[in-house]
């Protein structure tokens, strides 16, 4: 074993007593993340400079951090769990102070419970004879559609602003889709090509979109008190959020 090697193995073992506990909302186990490293630290800086596509880039790599770092493999999260992970994981290598405008926050002050119940997760449209299921997607299935989301952004000419809002707002509304029932057919959204999904949320009837819409706002609505603090400012989640102030 080279002295490298050796020496990786013991920094990844001073990780491994660094551990941090974290209640996950959506089913209320306990798992265990590893700490950050600066590999990760540097992954997720690169996207500060990669344009209208550098959001969606970081939001990406904060769920690969999530997923990597859990030492259970088997561990299944929802996209909103997502938060007070990375809190967490935050607070254990940087602590719980945090300058936002010039003023400063404690993280500990935010919310560890949203009273989330398992009827948050999913709903049911029905709208004329076409019937929507709704489910809150999972961490992977959010990934799968932010690297989707990317790749389509950087078709774009130019990424021209409009063009990117359209395509993360047709992947925003088919991640939460499960089936969609109408004329005795169902069409399973997970079989279908991601370009399929898109023709079909584009020619979705408005008045049935806008419910739709509305059971997605509800889920992120909740999702978003984990990062407010008491006096409204929400916790910016980007490039920089493993970083020193």
């Amino acid at each position: 074993m080279s002295n490298v090697t050796s020496f990786i193995d013991k920094i990844s073992k001073v990780r491994e007593q660094e551990v941090v506990s974290v209640t996950i909302p959506s089913t209320q186990n306990v798992e265990r993340f590893m700490p950050l490293n600066v590999k990760q630290q540097k992954s997720l800086l690169k996207h500060t400079i990669d344009g209208p596509a550098g959001a969606v880039g970081a939001l990406n790599e904060l769920h690969n951090i999530i997923i990597e770092n859990c030492i259970n493999k088997s561990a299944v999260f929802s996209s909103v769990d997502k938060y007070p992970i990375l809190i967490a994981l935050r607070t254990q290598c940087l602590g719980d102070g945090i300058t936002i405008a010039n003023k400063k926050y404690s993280l500990n002050s935010l919310p560890h419970e949203v009273g989330f119940s398992s009827a948050d997760f999913t709903g049911n449209i029905l709208y004329n004879t076409i019937n929507v299921t709704l489910e809150t997607p999972s961490l992977n299935k959010d990934s799968d559609f932010l690297v989707k989301t990317i790749s389509d952004i950087a078709k774009v000419e130019d990424h021209k602003l409009t063009e990117t809002i359209t395509t993360m707002y047709i992947y925003e509304i088919a991640k939460f889709i499960k089936t969609i029932e109408f004329d005795d057919s169902v069409i399973d959204f997970v079989s279908l090509t991601n370009a399929d999904k898109k023709t079909i949320v584009n020619n979705l009837p408005m008045k049935l979109n806008q419910q739709i819409l509305a059971f997605i706002s509800s889920v992120r609505d909740k999702e978003n008190k984990f990062i407010t603090f008491d006096d409204g400012v929400i916790l910016p989640i980007n490039t920089l959020f493993f970083s020193t102030d």
